[in-house]
């Protein structure tokens, strides 16, 4: 039994690398595209921190490499750039 949970643990010890270096490139490619998309859709807003976090119109905060926005009046939550623009009450726009 030992035999097989150590295979197990090596198995993960070196998968688990290359599952956060593709995290990291999705959540990288999710900045530029729904930035993007809000630049298309002519939608105002402020960076922060890099890009990381935008600002929305000065009502919504919005994260685009997880995809999180939180409008700041209601407090409603969604995810995805698409759903953004659809709380924002415009149409989608494809980059």
């Amino acid at each position: 039994m030992s035999d097989e949970n150590d295979t197990l643990a090596d198995y993960w010890r070196d998968v688990r690398p290359h599952m956060k270096e593709a995290s990291r490139r999705r959540r990288d490619a999710n900045r530029r595209t729904g930035r993007g998309k809000l630049e298309a859709a002519r939608v105002s807003f402020v960076v922060k921190n890099e890009g990381a976090h935008l600002i929305v119109l000065d009502r919504w905060d919005y994260w685009p490499g997880t995809g999180l926005w939180i409008d700041r009046q209601t407090k409603r939550q969604g995810r995805g750039v698409h759903s953004l623009l659809v709380a924002l009450a415009l149409p989608r726009v494809s980059a």
